[in-house]
């Protein structure tokens, strides 16, 4: 199955390409936005971002106007072949409304990010038609504690090297998800919390037909059993494909256990989709790449791996992330 919005690629960056660096979400310090700098560059790349690009309010590493204006002018420069969130956090639902009075650049360019950045990635998937990478941001994956090979993997995925990225080892949740079957589409969703606070606005999570990805960070097991209640009653599982679950990360009681699971494993089960659980994407050192809205197999049974096509991959290209130092 071919998904339509493959008709869409990024360009596969080369060395001296320019990434955009925004911040849709929270600020980070001076010292540490120069440190990110120096990895793009150590990456082989050129790294750009405005010269406003942090001034904190409250909330968020800028006036949502600002955060606003620095992403859609990256957009539209044809410069620039890339742009990277700087940090995860809050804000970038703030700024959608921007975003949608604006029409489509002419030319696909790649966007990445994770958690915070969900309703950036879904606007971009379900109006644009533009296929995303979920990554970790720039502040995470330039840190000395991200792993080797996850900057690595995401090298491949920017430089055309990466055809396909794979997830195995998934674990059945439910029923459905424990007989061999195949489920195809596209990824779409992200953070848990940022799809809730969507479903209502222009930009809320499409679900029919797709895969869901649902992750989750720092939540009480009581939340996490609100939000996914909330989908299951507003039917965004019943028009789904299947749901993949990535990290949980923090997301403990007070006495420090974790009863997180027991609320998967109940919701899984009202369920007529597979729920399978094990991507590991956002909030841990050991994050992987996921490609969004581009041509995904979700295979169930004994097997319980996702394949997801890479847009913008090609049998040439060098990676220049596995070669990147600790910056200190």
């Amino acid at each position: 199955m071919i998904n339509k919005q493959e008709a869409f690629r990024w360009g596969i960056l080369k060395p001296g390409d320019i990434i955009d660096i925004v911040a849709p979400g929270s600020a980070t310090t001076e010292d540490d936005l120069v440190k990110i700098m120096q990895f793009v560059k150590s990456a082989g790349f050129t790294p750009r971002c405005p010269p406003d690009l942090i001034a904190p309010e409250l909330f968020c590493s800028n006036s949502d106007e600002n955060r606003a204006r620095h992403l859609i002018t990256a957009f539209h420069d044809p410069k620039s072949k890339a742009i990277w969130c700087l940090r995860n956090g809050y804000g970038s639902n703030r700024i959608m409304p921007y975003l949608t009075r604006v029409t489509a650049p002419k030319r696909v360019k790649l966007f990445l990010g994770a958690s915070d950045a969900t309703p950036i990635h879904t606007f971009i998937s379900q109006v644009w038609k533009w296929p995303t990478l979920w990554a970790p941001a720039l502040d995470k994956i330039s840190n000395d504690s991200f792993s080797q090979s996850t900057r690595k993997e995401v090298g491949m995925v920017l430089m055309g090297k990466s055809h396909e990225v794979v997830y195995n080892n998934l674990r059945p949740l439910n029923p459905v998800a424990q007989f061999s079957n195949e489920f195809q589409g596209a990824i779409v969703g992200g953070n848990l919390s940022a799809i809730c606070s969507s479903i209502g606005t222009p930009w809320q999570i499409e679900g029919k037909d797709h895969i869901l990805l649902l992750e989750e960070s720092g939540l009480r097991a009581t939340r996490v059993d609100q939000l996914l209640e909330q989908l299951f009653q507003t039917g965004v599982f019943k028009k789904a494909r299947a749901v993949v679950l990535g990290s949980f990360h923090k997301c403990v009681e007070s006495d420090g256990s974790s009863l997180w699971p027991s609320v998967l494993d109940r919701i899984s089960k009202k369920c007529e989709i597979p729920f399978v659980f094990g991507i590991p994407t956002s909030h841990t050192p050991n994050d992987r790449p996921l490609p969004i809205g581009t041509s995904v197999s979700l295979l169930t049974g004994a097997i319980n791996k996702l394949v997801c096509t890479v847009n913008g991959s090609s049998s040439s290209g060098e990676t220049f992330f596995s070669s990147v130092s600790k910056i200190s």
